[in-house]
């Protein structure tokens, strides 16, 4: 709130959906894609959740251990081959017609 009402250039957000529910993830994610688009402002926040950045096609930074793993488009960057070695775990991103979406891959038992 601070940061809008003094129109700051860009906004540092560190997990700013961590324990919101599925509606008002949207809605915040929804504001900082308006703030960014619309009020020509920066938005920088970290996450957990690869399906946020694939929802804004945002620019990703992947960090692993404190490494950068990989810069770029989110469509780029969040690969299957990325993803199962930032999570150490088979990892799958499947193209919808509703956009791409990252799941855990279904592994043989």
């Amino acid at each position: 709130a601070q940061a809008v009402c003094q129109d700051a250039p860009l906004m540092t957000l560190d997990e700013p959906t961590a324990n919101l529910d599925l509606a008002n993830t949207e809605q915040v994610l929804h504001l900082l894609e308006q703030w960014a688009k619309h009020a020509g402002r920066g938005v920088l926040f970290t996450t957990h959740d690869p399906q946020q950045a694939l929802r804004l096609n945002a620019q990703v930074l992947m960090l692993n251990q404190g490494r950068v793993m990989a810069f770029g488009q989110a469509t780029d960057v969040l690969t299957n081959i990325n993803l199962s070695a930032l999570y150490n775990h088979p990892v799958e991103r499947v193209d919808t017609p509703h956009g791409p979406w990252v799941r855990p891959s279904q592994s043989p038992r």
